[in-house]
């Protein structure tokens, strides 16, 4: 594990707000309602950069409807530790009562590391 977990950062969490204009994906909006729809509790989108993920994911998520997280990365999210945290805190947004647990598993094992 990296060293000291940090608590993540709030804007990190929030959502971006929907684009104000784009070109409507009404075919890859219908492909995320469907998964949840045949009950996936979890999407993944990948593209490379500049495909339009973060666009395409917050245009749905404005829309409303189901629960979202969001966590933010960038190229200096690279400890593990680090990300599953700032992960259990993203899925804690609509879902609190899974943070504390995590939380305290991660101090636990950061407690048992720095004692070897």
């Amino acid at each position: 594990m990296g060293g000291m977990l940090k608590p993540v950062f709030q804007t990190k969490l929030i959502i971006p707000p929907g684009p104000t204009s784009n070109v409507p994906r009404p075919r890859l909006i219908e492909q995320l309602h469907l998964g949840l729809r045949l009950g996936q509790r979890g999407l993944l989108v990948t593209a490379p950069p500049g495909y339009g993920k973060t666009t395409l994911l917050s245009a749905w998520a404005n829309q409303g409807g189901a629960r979202f997280c969001w966590l933010s990365l960038d190229e200096s999210d690279n400890d593990a530790a680090q990300f599953w945290l700032d992960l259990a805190s993203a899925v804690a947004q609509p879902v609190p009562h899974l943070l504390e647990p995590i939380q305290t598993i991660f101090a636990k094992r950061s407690a048992s590391s720095t004692a070897d």
